[in-house]
């Protein structure tokens, strides 16, 4: 735990009122996103402190944030822990703001006036771009866009895609969101997603492919993946395809080093080790083709996993994209640490494609450069155990300033990880008020509703979404879907106002 907290519990107890540090329900702490970090952040901070308020203020008219835009459609059953998110939601210390957008609607300043205690948990909203010639041309996309665009995000619902004239596709990166943009760009054609949310303009969209071929390009081997297992062997096992590796691409994944990262010496050691071992038993049965003059001559679409290339160019056609050079690279460094680089004996390689989608990863911003310190080289919010560090400092934190989620650590790990360094950032709020280091607040509620009526911003509380919710599925009941979302966010508004 902090090392200067006896100094903070000194100063404050200084410095707040007797009287206020007796209404410790006065305590209310503003949790900025309302996707699952700040769900979690809220459930324990009302499960700690059996006075303490929580104010979740999120900009999209709905809750959830990535369980509703970012995971896939035909994965239901991890969505079922936005049942623990609606528990949260009807305590009646917790109220959410919907609809308002901090840094716009209501300034970081006002909100760190207002309130005893701020969590920035806001994500990651932007993609990771390649950074190579070409890349800005049409019909090349951010997996976040395509997964967002199927999801229903109302910012991607207009996403200009035709897939009727797509029959090549490239995806770059070999993490789970590659692995959920292609099985949902199969899936589509095969009807497995019909009675799914997945929106009807989408899946109508999806249903006129043509796709021959999806390609899914990784720079390092086959074993250096970033699939998680349990996601690669249900893909692998998807209906409506077939699937490859590439032989030369195949014998060059597996030099000795990879070959010792599943070895029988190391799996009794490793758990990575025993994880590359499934993932190689995988593999070593995908047929091998040496060009696309191998592959069955079917309906199915054809699933290559390419490794150990990097791409340096996008080329195009009347503006959009038809294909993409890749250098080829080869394995350097010891076992577990092994990288790519780019070996130019072993010449360039071209890949044809009519939708070029880029899945290398999310980016947080920063929504208030003066308020908010900023680590650059990691570019997250600059914290220590979940507290905010004041401005160039190292050590010094800034008391009722906090942090969650990826905004936090960075866009990595799953919502199990999530939680836990939700648990992180408050465990330290709940030591803070224990040492009446917050400070109380009273009207935060009164004069942020005065706010926002002043700027005639129409919030949407949780008994609104409520309202959302139940029309969702209603409407998802009658096209025997789980639920059809709205995808235009003035038609929520509307629906409220006259509801």
């Amino acid at each position: 735990m902090l090392k200067n907290i006896g100094l903070i519990r000194r100063y404050f107890c200084q410095a707040i009122k007797q009287e206020e540090i007796q209404d410790l329900d006065q305590i209310t702490i503003a949790i900025v996103g309302g996707g699952p970090a700040g769900f979690y952040t809220a459930k324990k901070i009302l499960s700690d402190n059996e006075q303490a308020h929580v104010h979740i203020f999120e900009k999209l008219p709905f809750p959830y944030g990535l369980v509703r835009y970012g995971v896939a459609p035909d994965h239901q059953s991890i969505k079922k822990i936005i049942n623990d998110f609606k528990e949260v939601s009807h305590n009646p210390r917790l109220k959410f703001y919907g609809n308002v957008t901090i840094g716009r609607d209501i300034t970081v300043k006002e909100i760190t006036e207002n309130y005893s205690g701020v969590v920035y948990s806001y994500g990651a909203q932007n993609d990771k771009k390649l950074g190579i010639p070409g890349e800005n041309v049409k019909n090349v996309f951010s997996g976040r866009e395509i997964v967002n665009w199927y999801n229903g995000h109302p910012d991607y619902s207009n996403l200009p895609l035709d897939f009727s004239k797509i029959k090549n596709v490239v995806i770059i990166g070999n993490g789970n969101v590659a692995l959920d943009v292609a099985r949902i760009l199969i899936k589509a054609k095969t009807g497995e997603l019909d009675d799914t949310d997945i929106t009807a303009k989408s899946l109508s969209e999806l249903k006129r492919n043509n796709i021959e071929n999806i390609f899914l390009v990784g720079r390092r081997g086959l074993i250096q993946a970033q699939f998680s297992m349990k996601e690669f062997r249900a893909f692998s096992q998807t209906k409506g395809a077939n699937f490859y590796v590439w032989k030369d691409e195949y014998e060059r994944s597996l030099n000795e080093n990879s070959k010792w990262e599943f070895s029988d010496q190391m799996n009794s050691a490793t758990r990575l080790a025993r994880i590359n071992k499934r993932r190689y038993d995988i593999i070593k049965n995908l047929k091998q083709i040496q060009n696309l003059k191998d592959i069955e001559n079917n309906s199915q679409i054809n699933v290559h996993l390419k490794a150990l290339l990097s791409p340096f160019q996008v080329n195009s056609d009347n503006g959009y994209v038809s294909s993409v050079d890749f250098h080829r690279n080869t394995l350097k460094g010891e076992p577990f640490e092994q990288k790519s680089y780019v070996e130019e004996s072993l010449g360039t390689e071209n890949i044809k494609c009519d939708l070029l989608i880029r899945c290398i990863g999310y980016e947080s911003e920063n929504i208030d450069g003066i308020q908010i310190p900023w680590d650059v080289q990691n570019n997250k919010i600059a914290h220590y155990n979940g507290c905010v560090l004041q401005h160039n400092s190292k050590d010094k934190i800034q008391i009722g300033k906090y942090a969650s989620g990826w905004v936090k650590t960075g866009p990595i790990g799953v919502l199990d990880q999530t939680m836990l360094g939700c648990i992180e950032t408050t465990n330290n709020i709940e030591n803070h008020i224990n040492h009446l280091a917050l400070v109380p607040k009273k009207d935060c509620e009164e004069k942020i509703n005065q706010i926002l009526k002043e700027r005639k911003v129409q919030a949407v509380s949780i008994q609104d979404w409520e309202k959302i919710d139940a029309y969702e599925i209603k409407k998802g009941q009658q096209n025997k879907k789980i639920r059809e979302k709205i995808v235009n966010i003035e038609e929520v508004l509307e629906l409220l106002r006259y509801e």
